[in-house]
Formats: C-alpha cells, structure tokens, sequence
C-alpha cells in the first residue's frame, strides 16, 4: 500500500508539475511577445521623433532662405542673384517680390 501512495504522490507531482511548466512556459512567451510588441513600439516613438525632428529642421531651413531673400530683395538684389544664393524657386521669388511690393 505504501508503494501505492507513493507511486500516486509521485504521479500527482508530475502533473502538476508539468502543467506548472507549460503554465511558466506559456507565461515566458507572452512576455517575449510583449517585450517584442513594446521594443517595436519604442522604436516607431522614435522614428516618428526623428522624422519630426528632420521636418522640423528642413522648415526652419527653409524659413531662414525666405528670410534672407525678403532682405535681398529689399536692399534691391535681383531676382537670378536671390535664386543663386538661396536655392528658391523663381516663383516662389517673384511671390516674396509682389508680397514686398504691396506693403
């Protein structure tokens, strides 16, 4: 009878024991695809972040050349010479030009 018990405790342990394992190991994967799922996500935060960053950077870039071309044209530079040295459009220019000539 004592072998019996035995063997029964023995059984019982292996069990619950293995389905301890496959609970603990069930548990192991979820939290690699969460750490997966959050690594991914950390990541697009900071891509998004240098995008914006770069965009941001390319409008005050952009904002400086208009700057520097209203001053051109107010100290009487043409229009090819504020081209050259600001890399604007001739359009974009000519619209600084008549914006000027209006005030």
């Amino acid at each position: 009878m004592k072998n019996l018990d035995l063997e029964l405790n023995i059984n019982s342990y292996s069990r619950a024991n293995y389905f301890d394992t496959a609970f603990f190991n069930r548990t192991i994967e979820r939290l690699g695809e969460f750490n997966m799922t959050f690594t991914e996500e950390i990541q697009g935060y900071r891509t998004r972040i240098n995008t914006a960053k770069e965009e941001g950077l390319a409008e005050g870039r952009y904002s400086e050349k208009i700057e520097i071309a209203m001053n051109f044209l107010k100290d009487g530079f043409g229009i090819d010479c504020i081209m050259k040295n600001t890399g604007l459009p001739e359009e974009e220019v000519k619209r600084l030009q008549a914006e000027i000539e209006k005030s």
